[in-house]
């Protein structure tokens, strides 16, 4: 199942990319990850090491980096989130970005639980500008 949202957030496409590329940082603005191995901008293919919910261990992998899209997957057993994040310049390019997110899972654990990720591209996308706006 796919699931998604979209918003508008009153910054650059750069800044965004900034924010979902930050491993050290993406825990505190995602509840989903306990604490990212790692620092600094993600480099596209390496795994970085997590807990989703401080509980089960993962991986995150960022699959593409630029500032049209960052794409990502999520790795733990049983589970398995592939991701995206458009950006497409909103009506004032350069200081307004439309952002789209979309995921899919796959894996039984996540098979069960498919409606309760609903609205987990709308709370994503929520937190996403709040960080950017923070920062």
């Amino acid at each position: 199942m796919t699931y998604g949202g979209q918003t508008v957030i009153e910054a650059s496409a750069a800044e965004i990319v900034d924010v979902l590329t930050d491993v050290g940082a993406l825990a505190s603005w995602n509840p989903a990850f306990g604490a990212i191995e790692g620092s600094g901008p993600a480099a596209v293919g390496l795994r970085y090491r997590t807990r989703v919910r401080d509980l089960v261990p993962a991986s995150i992998r960022f699959t593409a980096i630029s500032a049209a899209e960052v794409r990502y997957e999520l790795l733990a057993p049983g589970a398995q989130e592939r991701g995206v994040w458009y950006l497409r310049p909103g009506s004032l390019p350069g200081h307004e970005t439309i952002v789209v997110h979309e995921f899919t899972h796959a894996g039984a654990s996540l098979a069960i639980m498919r409606r309760a990720f609903r609205p987990v591209a709308s709370w994503r996308l929520a937190r996403l500008r709040q960080e950017v706006l923070r920062r």
